[in-house]
């Protein structure tokens, strides 16, 4: 638990000082509270990790492999004359969909990647059959979008053979870090002026006198000095959150009285209750963020229990599913075998039910 210290006003009455200890005490377990969810979650997401790597990493290698090598039989399907534009239309969809599922899981291959380049080419070539309306309007959706990222167009036009080009690649994912950059420093800037706003005179007085007493040139023992320099970095942190209440501790812990009390104004006091509630947003924010990270989303909203056995149990679900999805997409390849045996299953498909994507039912 972390430690607290007692606060008194300069100006209130003597039930006042009681009330806020209360109040602050408060505020000091929900950070508690939260520190720890955090600390659990990042142990759950690291125990789900390791059971799932060990019980389901060969069961997804051989469906992302199956899942390969359907796109690589519906896109041989879908270069051949013989299937009608509606046929076509429910392939494409179908090929669509596996591949956005294996980038979503960050496969690649060798295989995978040709394919991909292959479409890229399809798509550029169907943009360039699009009859002029339809390439305005695909001009003025792409080029929009270019020029947000800092790319002019005279004529209003896009070059979409450019954009495979490797010096304008290298070009685009530039200006795109540039305003990334641009976008962080603007932030920063924000973040100071708040800060600059929020300063208390009196904390920043009490942050002066702190770091005068604590600076590690004042030793030449070799282990204080150590320590110096992390209550320097303790210091230096807590200014730079202006977390006054943090000061407040490390101003109990530097001159070492145990029951140490400080009087506050109340504009000091409302600083320090700002200040623990800065935190307290801070780790509600680093909470959610941790379990909607793009590296532990799915883990978490998949397999997280309270206990080992009840992760386990979700993790053999969701095996069984992958093994049923192989047997479905081997099942889908024996129907793709040829033409023929193709323009049934779509035949079949299509009077069943009008479906966006169709194989979804299997």
């Amino acid at each position: 638990m972390e430690q607290t210290i007692k606060l008194t006003l300069t100006d209130t009455t003597s039930e006042a000082p009681n009330k806020n200890n209360i109040a602050i005490a408060k505020k000091i377990n929900k950070i508690e509270r939260l520190k720890k969810q955090i600390q659990t979650i990042n142990s759950t997401l690291t125990q789900i990790k390791g059971l799932y790597d060990k019980n389901l990493s060969l069961t997804e290698k051989k469906l992302f492999k199956v899942k390969e090598a359907l796109i690589v039989r519906l896109y041989e399907r879908f270069l051949q004359k013989s299937f009608t534009a509606w046929q076509k239309e429910m392939i494409y969809s179908k090929i669509q969909n596996e591949i956005f599922f294996l980038q979503e899981n960050q496969y690649t291959s060798e295989k995978f990647e040709n394919i991909l380049n292959e479409l890229q080419k399809q798509a550029k070539e169907d943009i360039k059959n699009m009859d002029p309306l339809e390439k305005e309007f695909m001009d003025e959706i792409m080029g929009n979008m270019l020029k947000d990222w800092g790319f002019d167009f005279e004529d209003g036009t896009v070059d979409y053979d450019k954009l495979d080009d490797e010096d304008y690649q290298r070009e685009f994912f530039k200006k795109q870090q540039e305003s990334r950059q641009d976008w962080e420093r603007e932030v920063k800037r924000e973040q100071k002026a708040n800060q600059n706003l929020t300063t208390d005179k009196e904390f920043y007085k009490l942050y002066k006198s702190l770091v005068k007493k604590t600076h590690p040139d004042l030793v030449t023992d070799k282990k204080e000095k150590e320590r110096l320099e992390v209550v320097m970095k303790e210091l230096s942190l807590a200014w730079e959150d202006r977390n006054y209440y943090k000061l407040l501790l490390l101003q109990k812990e530097i001159i070492k009285e145990e029951d140490l009390q400080i009087q506050l104004s109340k504009n000091q006091l409302k600083s320090v209750f700002t200040s623990l509630d800065r935190e307290i947003e801070k780790l509600e924010i680093e909470k959610y963020k941790l379990k909607q990270a793009p590296e532990n989303e799915f883990y978490w909203n998949h397999f997280n229990a309270r206990s080992q056995k009840g992760i386990e149990k979700k993790l053999a679900v969701h095996k069984n599913e992958m093994l049923a999805l192989i047997s479905n997409h081997n099942f889908e390849l024996q129907q793709l075998k040829n033409q023929k045996s193709t323009k049934e299953m779509l035949k079949e498909i299509r009077s069943v039910v009008q479906y966006s994507d169709p194989f979804e039912l299997y």
